[in-house]
Order: C-alpha cells, then structure tokens, then sequence
C-alpha cells in the first residue's frame, strides 16, 4: 500500500501536531450502537487531541455534529474530493473560527469522489493518526478490510466495547467506552 505524503489543508495545520485518533463507523451501524458511541465520544472531546475521520457514515455525522468551541478536543475532516468543493456545516464553520478544525484533501481535483480519491484520503490518515477507533464494523466491507490490514500490521487500534461488536474484540484489539478512556487514549 502505497502512502501519500502530499496534500492540501485548509485551516489549522498545527492539529497534525497532536496525537490524532481517527474515528470510523459503517453505513450500517445498528441504532443500539448509537447511545455508547456518543458517550464515548463525549468523553473523547474532553481530551487534548485531534480526532479525525472522513465523517461520512451517519454515525460519524451525528457524531461531528455534536462538536462545539468548547470542547478540548480539535477536528480534522479528510476529505476525497477537492477542498473547495467541501461544504461544511455551520458548527463546522465555527470550529475553523476558533482555530479548532483542519480540512485535509489528498489533492483530489474531483467534485465526486472516486473509489481511487477514497483511498488516497484513507492512505493518508492512516499515515497520519496515531490510533484508529473502530465503533462498528460491518461485515464484508471496506471498513472490514481496514481493520484486518491495521490489525496485521499492529496498528494501534481500539474498539467500542458493545456486545455487537464482540466479532472485534475477539481479535484481541482493546475494548474502550467512556469509563476507560484515560487509560486508553
């Protein structure tokens, strides 16, 4: 797997300098998944990092949105397609007005991005988060084959403790929620 190290950003370039924890969930992530994966981010916010994601699956969305300038934590959006195709929410804009907020595109020139432009922007944050947490991973999927790669390569992964994710868990990854955040993060 070949890394980028090119890219453009939009917004504050220092948040690289963080230990960064990106956050991935699949498009189909069951409801019951939902109350602990918002706990747990909740907690994540209090911490002093970075948390990145593409923010594409509905899980991760709500998640975002639920970021506010009070938060310790800071946000970096990777993007697929071009950044100034990128329309960013309100509560978005007002994390980029508090210095809060970094938008990275691995140099795509498209206004839709492509299976190829998607994993330019995955190779990238996997070069440069310092931990992958996995809330839900559906099987047969692309988050799938993230997670069995990462896991190989002793990535430095977490999983969301929940019964649903048991298929995780027995891969020997640690099980985190928002009682043991300090002790993982």
């Amino acid at each position: 797997m070949k890394l980028l190290t090119q890219f453009e950003s939009q917004g504050n370039i220092e948040l690289l300098s963080q230990k960064i924890i990106a956050v991935f969930s699949s498009k189909e992530t069951p409801k019951e998944i939902y109350p602990f994966a918002e706990k747990l981010f909740s907690k994540l916010m209090e911490k002093n990092i970075s948390i990145a994601g593409g923010w594409q699956a509905p899980l991760e969305k709500k998640m975002v949105e639920k970021t506010n300038n009070k938060m310790q934590a800071n946000i970096i959006f990777y993007t697929a397609k071009d950044l100034s195709q990128l329309k960013i929410s309100q509560k978005l804009h007002t994390l980029d007005d508090e210095n809060k907020l970094l938008l990275i595109s691995a140099q795509s020139r498209q206004k839709r991005a492509a299976k190829s432009d998607i994993d330019k922007r995955d190779n990238l944050l996997f070069k440069q988060v310092s931990q992958v947490l996995f809330l839900y991973v559906s099987s047969g999927g692309r988050l799938e084959e993230y997670f069995n790669t990462l896991h190989l390569a002793s990535f430095p992964l977490l999983v969301l403790q929940h019964p649903l994710n048991e298929h995780l868990l027995l891969s020997g990854c640690p099980a985190i929620n928002e009682d043991n955040v300090d002790e993982l993060i």
